[in-house]
This record gives structure tokens, sequence and C-alpha cells, in this order.
């Protein structure tokens, strides 16, 4: 026959041991997430510019008809005119027209002239 009381008592260690196997299962699951970040903040280049810095604008993003495949994949020369809080930036041309719209900091690249 079944002991109702041995059966409860293994139900009752079983319900502990499910518990601390979920808690284990968060701590590695926190420590993994730790890990990958700490992976990913590595290849972060983080990029800033001034103002009258030069830049070279993703030729992609700017959508310049007849783009070839082996054309140049930057266009430019531009000057930083303004800088935004949220690194995006305001720039002109060479010859000082304005961009119409701010451009983030992904999209640019340091150019020297």
């Amino acid at each position: 026959m079944i002991d109702l009381e041995e059966n409860e008592e293994a139900l009752r260690l079983n319900l502990d041991l499910l518990e601390e196997k979920r808690e284990n299962a968060i701590i590695n699951i926190e420590h993994s997430k730790q890990r990958m970040e700490k992976y990913c903040n590595r290849k972060v280049r983080l990029v800033s510019f001034e103002p009258e810095d030069h830049v070279l604008m993703k030729n992609e993003l700017s959508k310049v008809a007849g783009t070839a495949k082996m054309a140049s994949t930057w266009e430019g020369p531009y000057t930083i005119r303004e800088v935004n809080p949220n690194d995006s930036y305001v720039f002109t041309d060479r010859y000082d027209n304005n961009v119409p719209l701010p451009w983030h900091a992904s999209y640019l690249n340091k150019c020297y002239i």
C-alpha cells in the first residue's frame, strides 16, 4: 500500500528541490547575461565629433542615385556645425550648404583632410 505520509514528505522535498533549481537557473541566466554584455560592450567603439570636425557620410543612407557595386560607400567631406545631445550631428557640405537632417554618429566617419 501507498504510505500517504511518506508520499507527502517526498512531494515537499521535491518542491524544495525544485525551488532551489529555479534559483540556480535564475543565477545562471543572470551570469550568462553579464558575460554576453561584457563581450558585446568590448566590441563597441564610441565615436564623438566636435564642431568644425570633418566627416564622411555613409553613402547608402543619403539615397544617392547611381551608386554602383564598386562605388565608394562614403561621401563627403562635410563639416560638423552643431552637436545634438543624442549623438546626432548637423553639418554642412564643402560649399557651406546645410544638410537638411541631422545624422547619427554611427553613420559618420572621421575624415582627415
